[in-house]
């Protein structure tokens, strides 16, 4: 999801639930570290974990989740 720009965000989380009626996410919240070797930034859409718990609940129900150090994890259901 961090690879996507944040405007593609919402429709590519109700894509998801549309197609699966339950899904693990574990998205970064930190910069990448490789794209500067190749010149382009890969992650797009860097946000908290708060951010992410929000953008999911909006489409979902997010029975668990937790924050890591660098990325935070999330099992969503379609309601």
């Amino acid at each position: 999801m961090e690879h996507l720009p944040p405007e593609q965000v919402s429709g590519v989380i109700s894509n998801i639930l549309a197609s699966v009626p339950k899904v693990f996410f574990q998205i970064s919240t930190v910069s990448d570290s490789y794209g500067d070797l190749i010149g382009c930034e890969l992650h797009l859409t860097i946000q908290p974990y708060a951010w992410w718990l929000a953008a999911l609940s909006e489409h979902g129900n997010v029975t668990w989740s937790q924050e890591g150090p660098i990325s935070s994890m999330f099992i969503v259901e379609r309601v």
